[in-house]
């Protein structure tokens, strides 16, 4: 498009491929950025990269497709570089499955790099086996570990741990949980202050936020037990956050609280 100065071409389509970048700018500049929100374009993004491969293939541009190796060179370091992080300086030490499976699939790696063929085939080689490795690592020893520090998971396992009826859980005041809906297999439903403080029987209250909490205890309701579990919300990683020597000032609390009558 640059190169015709954005003029009309016979048999060349750019809509597709323009929507595509387009969306993915905006998912970029999201406050949110959870890797599932790309998936729908992974396929796309992979036909174009292969039709493109294959036009310098035809064109015979070698030199071009070169210099697209060594940028892929260039990501895969840093993304080896950046999972040895993940995996060794942000959380506990991976399981011996995980580093069984992340060496097998470097060594493999490392084959493919120095492996001598042709340049196209490598570019395309190089990118499956890295992402290969990278989800193995991400899925086998990031994530699992990361989740643990949504509430709603740390909640379902206390209330499981201490056998709390599921029928006698609430939300406080709409402040809802996906995750804890998940593993509770159920909407756990929201109650107010006004509703609380006409209670006729027991109840397991549900709060992440610290003002609804000072806000029960202002309003003198009988908190009876309390449970409170670190809490983070994963949409919005960063980089002090991984770091375990700032993961503190990065967490909130979340409470599970039992109140009476």
């Amino acid at each position: 498009m640059i190169q015709t100065k954005f003029k009309r071409q016979d048999n060349t389509e750019v809509l597709t491929f323009a929507g595509a970048v387009v969306t993915i700018v905006i998912l970029s500049t999201s406050q949110f950025k959870l890797p599932h929100y790309i998936n729908p374009f992974l396929p796309l993004y992979a036909e174009f990269t292969v039709s493109y491969l294959n036009s310098l293939k035809n064109l015979q541009q070698l030199k071009t497709t070169k210099v697209f190796l060594f940028i892929q060179y260039f990501v895969t370091g840093v993304s080896v570089i950046g999972m040895i992080l993940l995996l060794f300086f942000t959380f506990e030490f991976p399981a011996t499955y995980t580093l069984i499976g992340m060496s097998v699939l470097l060594l493999y790696l490392g084959r493919v790099v120095f492996k001598n063929e042709l340049p196209y085939l490598k570019i395309i080689n190089l990118s499956v086996v890295m992402m290969v490795f990278l989800n193995f690592g991400l899925n086998a020893y990031f994530y699992p570990e990361l989740l643990q520090y949504q509430a709603g998971i740390s909640i379902s396992k206390l209330i499981e741990e201490k056998k709390i009826p599921k029928e006698h859980l609430y939300i406080y005041n709409k402040d809802y949980s996906w995750t804890l809906d998940f593993y509770t297999k159920r909407n756990t439903p929201s109650l107010t202050l006004n509703h609380i403080e006409n209670l006729e029987h027991e109840i397991w209250l549900i709060t992440d936020k610290i003002q609804s909490f000072k806000e029960l205890q202002e309003n003198n309701i009988a908190i009876r037990e309390e449970y409170v579990v670190d809490y983070f919300r994963v949409t919005k990683l960063n980089l002090k956050f991984l770091n375990p020597k700032s993961r503190s000032s990065k967490l909130s609390k979340a409470y599970l609280l039992r109140i009476t009558p």
